[in-house]
């Protein structure tokens, strides 16, 4: 995926992981019984961030942070 100038990169992240959880959720690959899902974050981006935009309905996040 190609960014353009001046993108929120925490809000291309944190859609991203949306996306992928939302198809998880439309092919019955998770259900509401299930353990939450994981998403698991590198310390590359804004975590702090991209948790806040991430409310947790199916899952939670991880994420390494800066030292």
């Amino acid at each position: 995926m190609r960014l353009e100038p001046g993108a929120d990169l925490a809000v291309v992240s944190a859609d991203q992981v949306r996306d992928v959880v939302e198809r998880l959720v439309e092919a019955d690959q998770w259900q509401a019984e299930a353990p939450n899902i994981l998403a698991v974050l590198d310390a590359g981006g804004d975590a702090p961030h991209i948790a806040h935009l991430l409310p947790p309905p199916q899952g939670r996040t991880l994420a390494q942070a800066r030292r």
